[in-house]
């Protein structure tokens, strides 16, 4: 008898060790949780850096037009030396032509 007791204490026990607890199946729930939470993060994570890129390229733009019509100044800040002493030269040049020998 004490042989037979064991032997069904030993099927119970494999019994209740197949069947699913609780706990595991709450533990995929919350993996999945956790994993939903992640991939959100993530998202949240890649939409901040999109804007971070878009936002640096337009700086990037505007710094590029901002140095270029700074160039275009200088350039015609040249221009008009240029013309300004070329207007002097040419007066110069008539006075001395005016001018009596």
């Amino acid at each position: 008898m004490e042989e037979r007791r064991a032997g069904s204490s030993r099927r119970s026990r494999r019994k209740a060790s197949a069947r699913p607890s609780s706990r595991s199946s709450i533990a995929p729930e919350r993996q999945l949780q956790r994993l939903d939470r992640e991939k959100a993060q993530t998202e949240a994570q890649q939409k901040a850096l999109s804007d971070l890129d878009r936002d640096l390229a337009k700086a990037a733009q505007d710094l590029m037009k901002d140095l270029g019509m700074g160039s275009q100044d200088l350039q015609k800040g040249a221009q008009d030396i240029n013309r300004a002493a070329g207007q002097r030269m040419s007066e110069q040049q008539k006075e001395e032509a005016q001018a009596p020998d």
